[in-house]
């Protein structure tokens, strides 16, 4: 169960807390140094509209916020837009990434090719982005195996083939009658 309104009140008591702060040239320079590679459908309907990165205060870890124009179960959803996180853990010290987890569909994906490839590659991790839906996902998901990959609330789930998620998506189920 969604609960958007809660959650927003919570947000604010945090805020008034810990309010928004400038972040220091050292954390820029950090969520920029690991900054992913978002790699996009080139038929994608939303656009990514906003990136807020979250650097931990005290593990090496940083969550990347994408918040896309909406996604394809607008306005079914009653969402304003649409957001997606993905973190990159990394040893500051050494220089590497030694984490890459990605949001999929109330499911945290990880794979040790995304992280061998993001230090081949100045650090920077790549991250695909299902059409429509925005799932992320880490580099070779789709060599992970489906009943050992992860739990949603105690129940096992399964990647969907996405050639077939797109053809379903691609057909869409917005309401017709919305622009």
């Amino acid at each position: 169960m969604r609960r958007l309104m809660e959650a927003s009140s919570e947000y604010e008591i945090v805020l008034r807390l810990d309010p928004p702060q400038t972040p220091s040239a050292e954390f820029f320079e950090l969520s920029l140094k690991y900054a992913p590679r978002i790699f996009v459908n080139p038929k994608e309907y939303f656009k990514l509209k906003d990136l807020v990165a979250v650097i931990h205060p005290i593990k090496p870890i940083i969550a990347y916020n994408l918040f896309w124009e909406d996604d394809i179960d607008y306005p079914g959803d009653n969402d304003p837009s649409d957001h997606e996180v993905v973190w990159i853990e990394f040893n500051k010290s050494k220089d590497k990434v030694t984490g890459v987890y990605t949001y999929f569909h109330k499911a945290i994906l990880s794979t040790e090719e995304a992280i061998k490839d993001a230090n081949l590659r100045n650090q920077r991790a790549r991250i695909n982005v299902e059409w429509g839906g925005h799932g992320s996902l880490p580099l070779r998901w789709e060599k992970l195996h489906p009943e050992v990959i992860f739990e949603k609330i105690s129940k096992r789930i399964k990647i969907k083939n996405m050639a077939q998620r797109y053809q379903e998506l691609s057909k869409s189920i917005k309401n017709p009658n919305h622009p």
